[in-house]
């Protein structure tokens, strides 16, 4: 879909779409490893449906550049407001992840001396009422089991 600032966004899965769902996806903890090579960025997120738990999940950001924790008016709302428009039209809910291709946030973020500028993707959790933007080269996700267990193990 793409935005009126030239930015465009992709749906991006890292967990499974039934329980990917925005206010229902919610992040624990933000822990970053700045001691290991690419300063890798670990997110509990924890999927909770109205009724019931969904699970847990831990996506790990590899070759993290930045990453921001801001109120979700701040920057991720426009997002959501395009992503609810277009997700409404198909009766599907809104997605809590999402990536954004050319953006303007990347260009800030980014220093133009990385060695690897085009292999930075822009990853975006809208978790409640905060957004995290978080600028890396790749992710992968472990499946924690339960969520309420995840949530005490960490």
């Amino acid at each position: 879909m793409d935005l009126q600032t030239g930015e465009r966004l992709l749906l991006w899965d890292p967990i499974p779409r039934e329980s990917n769902v925005y206010m229902e996806v919610g992040v624990c903890r933000v822990e970053e490893h700045a001691d290991r090579e690419g300063t890798p960025v670990d997110v509990l997120l924890v999927a909770s449906r109205h009724d019931a738990s969904d699970g847990a999940w831990r996506p790990r950001f590899s070759w993290v550049s930045a990453y921001r924790r801001l109120p979700i008016e701040a920057q991720a709302g426009a997002y959501l407001i395009a992503l609810r428009a277009a997700y409404k039209q198909r009766s599907l809910p809104t997605p809590a992840t999402y990536e954004v291709v050319r953006s303007r946030w990347l260009q800030e973020a980014v220093s133009p001396h990385y060695s690897r500028p085009t292999a930075i993707r822009h990853f975006v959790i809208a978790a409640s009422y905060v957004a995290y933007d978080i600028a890396a080269e790749w992710c992968e996700v472990e499946a924690l089991g339960d969520a309420e267990q995840a949530r005490v193990d960490g």
